[in-house]
This record gives C-alpha cells, sequence and structure tokens, in this order.
C-alpha cells in the first residue's frame, strides 16, 4: 500500500498490485506500515492552529476495503505563540 499526500488537503490509500493501483481509503495518512499481519494507517492533520491525529486498521471484508479507527485524537489547538 502507497498513500498520495496532498498536504493539508485529503490524501488517499492505494492498494498496489500487478493489476494497478486501487484506492482504498482517503484521510490525511502520513505512515502506512504492517504490524502482526495487519495493515496500519496513521493520519494526522494540521491546519492553522489545530490538529488532531489518529491510528486506522486497513483491513478487507467481501472483496472491499474497510477503515477501523482505533483511536483519534480530539482536535486540539497548536499556540502560535513562543
Amino acid at each position: 500500500m502507497i498513500t498520495e499526500d496532498n498536504g493539508e488537503w485529503v490524501s488517499y490509500l492505494y492498494n498496489v498490485t500487478e493489476n494497478g493501483a486501487e484506492e482504498v481509503a482517503y484521510g490525511n495518512f502520513q505512515h502506512v506500515f504492517e504490524y502482526n499481519n495487519k495493515v496500519y494507517a496513521i493520519s494526522s492533520l494540521s491546519h492553522l492552529t489545530s490538529h488532531h491525529s489518529g491510528l486506522q486498521e486497513i483491513r478487507k471484508f467481501d472483496d472491499k476495503f474497510v477503515k477501523i479507527t482505533i483511536f483519534r485524537t480530539e482536535k486540539s489547538r497548536i499556540s502560535a505563540n513562543n
């Protein structure tokens, strides 16, 4: 799987095979990795003074990919003061 990063706008997660690329999910994905034979994606979005992030498991059910949110941070504020 690979991610397509469009900055602070939506990004896409693709499953790439010898037949081409299939869109799996959309979000703000920064990383995708495999652990214990499962695929996970980390999402993160920072815009102006707000930020949120999350961890999703990517599973395939009935030939369709499903994004299952394991956790997601609440929107937090980033201080603009130094």
